[in-house]
């Protein structure tokens, strides 16, 4: 609680110039401790509330205010002397305590001037759902408190308390007074309020393995078939996102997944080994919210692109290259449990463009679309430190327009005897993931 006090106290030296005062009362607002969706969201009601009826300070930069105040975090008498020599009025604490499934809001309302309590309340929440009663809950008793600031805080504005007077008495007048004087000493060039968005970072590094299998829908009897059930594919496997912190969240993504050394044997044990490239790369948005406790459902949309190549290519090798670009939509849900979690997606893929297996001395044109679904499992190791297991299950459906070398002719007839293909990737992922 003296960390929260003291970070809201450094905010107060940035944002207000010490020697000013408002007509207006102004209150600080700490950030609230516990579970970090709960606890934003409670805080920003309590901001409203407060900023109803007097002047919120922000949190600005902490780092900045902490050099120009000198103060020692851990001292919540220090951190009340410099909000009152920044000329606050109040400060509001709060924590999220949670026991199992229950919820729990404490605040408090502290006078700057001296520390002493004006008043606490508890507000309960039910599976830390902040519902429209809840809501209600808190900006009633809150705003009980803030009538009582109203009401008994007539001492004049900065005076220094007598000693034993609240946790900031024991300072003295002599604190007081060298850290005036301090302030004097180190002035701080005014600066324009600058607007932050907290931010968090993923980054998950790891390896993949996926197998292409390629089969078609033909005439029964032809000699010559373009199927493949390849072996899977080494690859490198990457993933970063930056996204706003807490829930609702949006963030944007990148992957990207790159064979390693891949090859594909034809031919059986008489056969040959080609050395093959697979790629798969992507960027796009992500959402995200929380439901009750545990459940976060996801949403993303992005643009990808997928390529499996063979190198080397023999002249009598029907087996198709194929290179894909789409828009990627997809939805999943996440089940947090403690230190672990379980997830699942699906993805709608929009064909933008093909090329390879549809290209004219191939299979030829084709209308196209594709499925994705994605499922894993993550845990913390250390904090911060996950560990991610993934399945992923990829696969484009084409149906061929008859004007593909390959896909007519091939019995003697005029008649089309390719008419579709399933081209599908199988695989998974083992990835270290770092939040920050």
């Amino acid at each position: 609680m003296s960390k929260l006090l003291a970070s809201v106290a450094f905010t107060v030296v940035l944002v207000a110039a010490p020697t000013a005062r408002a007509a207006t009362r102004i209150v600080a607002v700490a950030p609230f401790a516990g579970p970090e969706a709960v606890a934003t969201e409670a805080r920003a009601i309590v901001v409203q509330v407060v900023g109803a009826r007097y002047q919120v300070l922000s949190t600005g930069d902490l780092e900045q205010a902490r050099a120009f105040s000198e103060s020692d975090n851990s001292d919540p008498s220090a951190a009340l002397t410099v909000a009152r020599l920044a000329g606050a009025d109040a400060v509001v604490v709060g924590q999220v305590a949670t026991s199992g499934d229950a919820y729990a809001l404490s605040m408090s309302v502290l006078r700057a001037r001296n520390g002493e309590s004006i008043g606490a309340v508890l507000v309960p929440l039910p599976s830390g759902e902040m519902t429209a009663a809840s809501r209600g809950h808190i900006a009633r008793m809150l705003g009980d408190l803030l009538v009582s600031l109203d009401a008994t805080d007539t001492a004049a504005p900065g005076q220094t308390p007598a000693s034993g007077q609240g946790p900031a008495g024991a300072a003295g007048a002599t604190g007081d007074a060298r850290t005036a004087a301090q302030v004097r000493a180190r002035p701080v060039a005014k600066q324009p309020p600058r607007w932050r968005l907290p931010l968090s970072f993923e980054a998950a590094v790891g390896l993949s393995a996926t197998a292409r299998r390629l089969s078609f829908s033909q005439q029964p009897g032809l000699a010559a078939d373009a199927s493949l059930a390849a072996n899977p594919a080494p690859a490198l496997h990457f993933e970063g996102e930056a996204s706003t912190a807490g829930e609702p969240g949006l963030g944007l993504a990148v992957s990207l997944d790159r064979s390693i050394r891949g090859s594909v044997a034809f031919g059986g044990s008489q056969g040959i080994t080609l050395p093959v490239t697979q790629m798969d790369w992507g960027a796009g948005l992500r959402g995200r919210l929380r439901y009750r406790k545990r459940w976060v459902p996801t949403a993303e949309l992005g643009y990808r692109e997928l390529r499996y190549e063979v190198a080397a290519r023999p002249m009598q090798l029907l087996v198709p290259d194929a290179r894909y670009s789409f828009l990627d939509a997809g939805a999943g849900l996440r089940l947090e449990l403690g230190r672990a979690a379980v997830y699942g997606a699906g993805h709608y893929l929009v064909t933008l463009g093909t090329s390879g297996i549809t290209d004219a001395t191939s299979f030829g044109p084709a209308s196209s679309y594709g499925l994705q679904a994605n499922a894993g499992l993550e845990v913390e190791v250390i904090e911060s430190i996950f560990v991610r297991l993934g399945f992923q299950y990829l696969r484009f459906v084409l149906d061929f327009d008859g004007s593909g070398a390959l896909a007519v002719n091939l019995d003697g007839d005029s008649e089309q005897d390719v008419i579709g293909a399933s081209d599908a990737y199988i695989g998974g992922t083992a990835q270290v993931v770092f939040r920050f």
